[in-house]
């Protein structure tokens, strides 16, 4: 029997389970809503609303969807849904659900999937019939939130224009890991900096220079017990990221132990705080209102899980535990000069008392 940390603040709160299969699920946040595009489902309020299937000729395994903020007004959105063992490319222009039920504005059609075309019609597809777009990973930034990053296997990284829709750059990255359902995400910084965690050997920390087209690198370093650890969920927070649960193919095994990297400092931190219960095959994102993080996975037993964190409550709790670890560690740090302190001292007596001796014995 596992027991429970009374002692912990109960920050997870854990949500019914959704009515369908998780297995590698994208999903995105529009404001206060979680956009999950497996089914198209909209999540809000402990609610769930069909938005629309997929068409029916299109397989959901490894594929990504991102969120694209259209002239910078949160009000007009629309998802890329685009790669997959079996690639496809799709667009929808979402309008809430829950306030505007009309899919038909200004003769456009809003809350469909419907395939990527150009100005003539011409359909558009992402991936050349040779890419491996299975677990492939994507952002979006740019000066006008145009350039799509595409990261995808073995070790390829491409920039595509939204607005031309055409490839800007291909290019292949030094790297000894294989790429595939990896860790990809923007840092909002200027300029805007990309973080690839790869599985086994180390990071990469990436800024792209928009005027010239060029890349720059620098390695990251990985921690030794995620980096065995595979299907876990990450979200970006500030300057971190957070990484929680996963499975971790050496122990063979389902974690529920949750991580926190600093960019800026290049540095690891283990949380004492973990998940309620192991998760894997999971996905995490945070609210539009940075409120909460949500949590969507699977289970041990491989059932449905949601769970949902307070953030600005976690954060508190965090910072206290951070200031009571600073506390004793100064204390630490106090006793330890003290301890020299009291050795140098003893070492000067010492030295006086040889010195006293030998001058006695002469």
């Amino acid at each position: 029997m596992n027991r429970i940390n009374t002692n912990q603040p109960i920050i997870f709160e854990t949500l019914s389970p959704l009515p369908f299969a998780t297995t590698l699920v994208q999903c995105v946040a529009v404001k206060d809503e979680i956009l999950i595009c497996k089914s198209s489902e909209d999540y809000k309020n402990k609610k769930i609303q069909k938005i629309c299937d997929y068409p029916l000729n299109v397989t959901t395994v490894g594929h990504c969807v991102v969120k694209r903020i259209h002239n910078n007004n949160v009000n007009n959105v629309s998802l890329l849904s685009f790669g997959g063992r079996e690639k496809h490319t799709l667009v929808m222009r979402y309008t809430s659900v829950w306030r505007n039920n009309n899919k038909m504005k200004n003769n456009i059609a809003y809350n469909q999937w419907i395939p990527l075309t150009d100005n003539f019609k011409k359909m558009v597809k992402i991936g050349r019939d040779e890419d491996n777009y299975e677990g492939v990973r994507a952002v979006i930034s740019g000066s006008n939130n145009h350039l799509l990053f595409i990261s995808y296997k073995p070790r390829n990284l491409d920039v595509f224009d939204l607005n031309t829709l055409q490839y800007i750059s291909r290019n292949t990255l030094s790297i000894d890991d294989l790429l595939g359902y990896h860790c990809f995400t923007l840092m909002i910084e200027h300029p805007p900096r990309m973080v690839i965690n790869k599985k086994k050997n180390s990071g990469l920390s990436i800024e792209y220079n928009e005027s010239v087209n060029t890349f720059q690198f620098r390695q990251l370093q990985i921690f030794p017990a995620l980096a065995s650890s595979i299907k876990y969920a990450y979200v970006c927070i500030e300057n971190a990221i957070l990484f929680f649960g996963g499975y971790d193919i050496g122990r063979v095994a389902c974690s529920k132990k949750i991580y926190m990297y600093s960019i800026k400092e290049d540095k690891w931190k283990k949380l004492d705080y973990t998940l309620p219960c192991p998760l894997f095959d999971c996905v995490a994102l945070l609210t539009e209102h940075d409120k909460f993080v949500h949590i969507i996975g699977r289970g041990n037993r491989h059932q449905p899980m949601h769970k949902k964190i307070n953030l600005k409550k976690w954060m508190k709790e965090e910072m206290k535990r951070e200031n009571a670890l600073a506390i004793i560690e100064g204390e630490k740090r106090d006793i330890q000069a003290i301890k020299k302190e009291i050795a140098g001292i003893a070492e000067i007596k010492d030295g006086f008392k040889l010195k006293k001796l030998k001058v006695g014995k002469k």
